[in-house]
């Protein structure tokens, strides 16, 4: 099986995947650090790349009680059922 090449667009689409992944996990070993302020900047970064449950994983799971991090996550909550 022969593969395409990928477009221009795939290509620079793949290389910044890749370095948001790489500053997450830079991210997310400083927050664990204690570093609140790389936490802050992780939580931004999940939930404007659409992956606000993996943010609010990282919230629960390294600074449960840090209610700016919670302020953080409120736009991106799901709605109650039912309402919309």
């Amino acid at each position: 099986m022969i593969l395409a090449p990928w477009s221009g667009a795939r290509r620079a689409r793949a290389a910044e995947e890749i370095h948001d992944w790489d500053t997450a996990i830079a991210l997310l070993d400083r927050a664990r650090d204690g570093d609140r302020s790389a936490l802050y900047v992780l939580v931004r970064l999940l939930c404007e790349t659409g992956r606000s449950q993996e943010a609010r994983r990282a919230v629960l799971s390294i600074a449960p009680n840090d209610t700016y991090a919670h302020h953080i996550l409120e736009p991106h909550r799901p709605s109650p059922l039912g309402t919309t």
